[in-house]
């Protein structure tokens, strides 16, 4: 209020204000000073125009979008003016009063320079310049990637190569897989998939595979890269048995192989009570030619952390020992022997690895006790 130590003012406009302060005592004397108060007009900064500066696109462009929504102002009120300064072509410029404009047009390779002019309420401006560099489009060739080498052991049922990870710029169109000249023949390629990213390949023997990938993009360039499988032996495929029993392997379900297995384990079971055994089925597959079942396994004693692998041998003897007439639960078994014929027939032949039986040299001949799982092995 104007009766107290402090004047309070609002509501100045631009000019020259005095005040005169009077005070008065007790015994009412007075004195008075004056004070002069200058209000001035508002500062008022220029705007400032921000565009991109400087852009790059690739042919076919439709339109050239122009943006100047980094530009400031003070006040915040802003007119905006989009022109073109140069170009290969004259472009029309939509929405040239707003902040984002779009020009249209034919638009071909080269620099297209617009520039941008801001105006704030005081009609103070500001611009700034935006070039953008229309180029030819450059496509890239593929980056074909077969995924790497890759090491497995047999018996394995289904290997892949990924080659997903192959790359193109605008995206593959076309994936080829092919098998080198100096890759073992043995496999075979599943689900068409030697057309696709991923390669799928079953019935590997041990050996080593090369494959080469190709990939093409939609223009036809194209890049390659080869990649190996090494299948190895397990190493300890000399102490695999095999089974071969008159059953239909169509109608051998999983309740039959873990009934087979149990009767196995009882056979082989040792009377060591901190160890037991295990039978490691390695696979359940058909004889083609006679539709018998063939169960390839190994037999394993663990206990306490350790994993030892039975004798081939000692487990073949064992099971032959136990098996009566010739039959494992309800199946007749057609033929139980080593997966690795290891019989050196007398040092007079050699043995067939399919058959298991002795193929004997010149002017000697196989024993004809063979022929039965309980019979003397194979000799010449």
């Amino acid at each position: 209020g104007v009766r107290s130590p402090f004047l309070q003012l609002s509501n100045l406009e631009v000019g020259d204000y005095k005040f005169t302060l009077k005070v008065t005592d007790s015994a009412g004397q007075t004195d008075t000073a004056d004070v002069q108060v200058f209000v001035k007009p508002e500062t008022n900064h220029p705007p400032m125009a921000k565009t991109a500066g400087h852009l790059s696109l690739y042919l076919p462009q439709d339109s050239l979008t122009l943006d100047g929504t980094n530009s400031t102002d003070d006040t915040g009120k802003m007119e905006y003016h989009w022109t073109q300064k140069g170009g290969p072509t004259t472009l029309t410029i939509t929405n040239a009063d707003k902040v984002v404009a779009i020009a249209v047009g034919k638009i071909v390779e080269g620099d297209y320079e617009f520039q941008l002019t801001v105006i704030d309420g005081e009609r103070q401006q500001s611009t700034d310049s935006l070039v953008i560099s229309v180029k030819k489009d450059v496509n890239l060739r593929p980056k074909a990637n077969a995924g790497g080498n890759k090491v497995v052991q047999v018996p394995v049922t289904l290997v892949t190569l990924d080659g997903s990870k192959s790359y193109d710029d605008r995206g593959i169109t076309k994936y080829l897989w092919q098998r080198d000249s100096k890759s073992l023949a043995a496999g075979t390629v599943v689900n068409n998939s030697d057309h696709q990213a991923v390669l799928q390949l079953v019935n590997l023997v041990a050996g080593q595979y090369l494959f080469t990938l190709t990939v093409e993009d939609a223009e036809g360039l194209s890049t390659s890269d080869t990649a190996t499988i090494t299948v190895n032996r397990n190493p300890n495929e000399k102490d695999f048995l095999e089974m071969i029993l008159d059953a239909d392997i169509e109608h051998f379900t999983m309740a039959n192989r873990e009934s087979l297995v149990d009767q196995l384990v009882l056979m082989l079971q040792r009377s060591s009570e901190d160890r037991h055994t295990v039978v490691d089925v390695q696979s359940i597959t058909e004889d083609v030619s006679t539709g018998h079942l063939c169960i390839t396994f190994q037999v394993l004693h663990q206990g306490k952390g350790t994993t030892t692998v039975m004798n081939g041998i000692q487990a073949l003897q064992t099971l032959k020992s136990k098996v009566n007439y010739g039959k494992i639960l309800e199946y007749t078994i057609v033929r139980l022997d080593l997966s690795v014929c290891q019989n050196n027939c007398s040092g007079h032949g050699h043995c067939d690895q399919k058959t298991k039986q002795c193929v004997c040299e010149a002017f000697w001949m196989s024993s004809v006790f063979s022929s039965s799982i309980f019979s003397s092995e194979s000799n010449c």
